[in-house]
């Protein structure tokens, strides 16, 4: 399992993965490139590349809550957007949770969306 292991603050995360999605990523640089202005300062890390594999870690984790963070908005947004397109047409839902209760997971408007059935066989000839 996945786990930070390093505390790292939320902007310096943000920071970094804009960054990488700008210039070619490299973990290694960054790490060194923070170990050598730690040093600077007067702190020392315990052992060489020590922060390469946790920050690396911290990194993937947070984009990783990113990318389910996005993914759960947009889907609540859809379910939002369903039920308003619903309602115009004169549907009516005794609660939100009618549209989250779908007995299908692929049944509502927003995952036939994201996940469209497969298109059915040609079986004409040519």
């Amino acid at each position: 399992m996945l786990e930070p292991t390093l505390a790292v603050d939320i902007k310096v995360l943000d920071f970094v993965s804009s960054l990488f999605l700008n210039i070619a990523p490299n973990n290694t640089g960054w790490t060194k490139m923070v170990e050598t202005f730690l040093e600077k300062q007067g702190y020392k890390l315990k052992t060489e590349g020590s922060l390469q594999k946790q920050f690396r870690n911290a990194l993937v984790w947070y984009n990783v809550l990113q990318d389910a963070t996005t993914q759960h908005v947009e889907d609540i947004l859809c379910v939002t957007r369903s039920i308003a397109v619903d309602l115009h047409d004169g549907k009516q839902h005794n609660s939100v949770d009618d549209k989250f209760d779908e007995p299908d997971p692929f049944s509502s408007p927003c995952a036939r969306a994201q996940h469209p059935s497969p298109a059915a066989p040609d079986n004409t000839l040519p």
